[in-house]
């Protein structure tokens, strides 16, 4: 029986049930099957720690994370119009640049922006619905040497797309395209 502790609420009032064996640790992610494709699912105290979380989860099924190395740093910076659309530029961005150049993410420090409280007409603040994501991650280029790839993500996908809020933090979720 799930407990209220063990469901986490999205701003639209779907409720995301939580892998309660998860939920004793403080930050995680884990896969949960999808017909065809892979569901991720990810988790902390806060936004940014879910979002980093889900990147950890993306980077573990393209490669085996504890191969990746904090060789080099990288900034990359997101926006989107809510917190889920957020989470899937985030992931594409991710998956965009292992496709294009080979790199892999090790770990993430992020900080998400929440949209501005002023109007989105204002003429101060034109993208004040706007939410925006800054990390600093560091990582390496593929080396076929070292790294054995594991699955080849396609996408990152709307479908079952959620982030939603509860006692213990933030849970994320997300289906990939493979």
């Amino acid at each position: 029986m799930l407990m209220l502790e063990d469901m986490f609420f999205t701003r639209q009032g779907a409720v995301i049930p939580f892998n309660p064996d998860a939920s004793a640790q403080t930050r995680g992610h884990r896969v949960f099957d999808h017909t065809a494709d892979i569901g991720l699912e990810a988790w902390g105290a806060t936004l940014e720690e879910a979002f980093a979380e889900a990147a950890h989860g993306l980077q573990a099924i393209i490669v085996p994370h504890d191969s990746v190395c904090f060789a080099s740093a990288r900034m990359v910076q997101v926006t989107a119009a809510d917190e889920a659309a957020l989470l899937v530029t985030w992931l594409s961005e991710l998956l965009y640049l292992f496709d294009t150049g080979g790199w892999l993410t090790a770990a993430s420090d992020i900080v998400i922006q929440a949209p501005s409280k002023l109007a989105a007409g204002s003429a101060l603040h034109a993208d004040a619905g706007t939410w925006r994501l800054s990390a600093n991650c560091s990582g390496e280029l593929y080396d076929h040497g070292r790294h054995e790839l594991g699955v080849g993500v396609k996408a990152v996908s709307y479908h079952q797309l959620a982030v939603g809020y509860g006692h213990s933090g933030v849970c994320a979720r997300v289906v990939l395209d493979v």
